[in-house]
């Protein structure tokens, strides 16, 4: 309860859901005392009343991350204790980076905190180069991909002419839905492995042929700044051009959670 000036206190009430949680209104009165019994009233003078506005609901998981958040306009919205994001809008927005130098490696690690909203139409989330399918040494991570019952994607290449991928058709990871997702590649290795939420989702090893990773731009959100756009929340994008450990893979999983509260 906080005194907001003029008369006007604002008053946060936390309650704890159970599976034996009483169902019901939430009731505002006024008390005799703080140790007054439950549903005790103050009777008043009979002219003095009490105002309440603005009143507003959230219900919410322990992370924040799936809760209702009020978002009037882009400079009026709720923000204590929601996990910042980028928001896409599945039309035009995306984000574009200078060329990226992978060359000196045939390893590449890909995390991604996302709240997908939509499965209608194939969309990036993070793509290396303009096209992954017609350039050598890319990837790209889709939510969903082509066709768009591929719930989440990963697809790696060397220059093997065809993309190793790595993907999920599964309904449990239809939108809309958070998640935190890993991609692993090794060209070399001819391995393609998609992770979502710490546990390994598919795995590819097609022949990705040989040579390194390129040197290209990062386009994030959409393919090119053009195509494929993502429905959807960002809220963490880690890329790695290196092999990583077991250990180096999970203590980034649960970083990225972190910041997305996807489980």
């Amino acid at each position: 309860m906080q005194n907001v000036g003029n008369g006007w206190y604002q008053c946060i009430f936390v309650i704890a859901a159970t599976s034996t949680a009483a169902t019901g209104p939430i009731n505002i009165s006024i008390q005799t005392s703080p140790s007054a019994a439950r549903g005790a009233s103050y009777t008043g003078n009979g002219t003095s009343g009490i105002f309440i506005w603005g009143a507003q609901l959230i219900v919410t998981n322990s992370l924040l991350s799936n809760a209702y958040q009020r978002i009037a306009a882009a400079t009026d919205y709720d923000s204590a204790g929601f996990l910042p994001y980028l928001e896409f809008d599945g039309t035009d927005d995306s984000l574009l980076t200078n060329s990226v130098n992978f060359t000196a490696t045939d390893k590449m690690t890909v995390w991604a905190g996302v709240r997908k909203l939509s499965d209608a139409a194939t969309a990036v989330i993070a793509e290396l180069s303009a096209n992954s399918g017609a350039n050598n040494g890319v990837f790209v991570l889709g939510a969903p991909w082509s066709p768009a019952t591929k719930r989440y994607s990963f697809n790696s290449n060397g220059n093997a002419g065809s993309v190793s991928e790595a993907a999920t058709t599964s309904a449990t990871f239809n939108a809309p839905i958070t998640n935190v997702l890993t991609g692993i590649g090794d060209i070399s290795g001819d391995i393609a492995t998609l992770r979502i939420n710490a546990v390994q989702a598919a795995t590819s090893s097609s022949d990705q042929g040989t040579g390194n990773y390129g040197n290209y731009p990062l386009y994030i959100g959409r393919r090119n700044n053009a195509t494929l756009p993502l429905n959807g929340n960002l809220y963490s994008l880690i890329i790695r051009g290196a092999q990583s450990t077991d250990s180096q893979i999970s203590a980034t999983e649960t970083w990225v959670n972190g910041k997305t509260g996807a489980y």
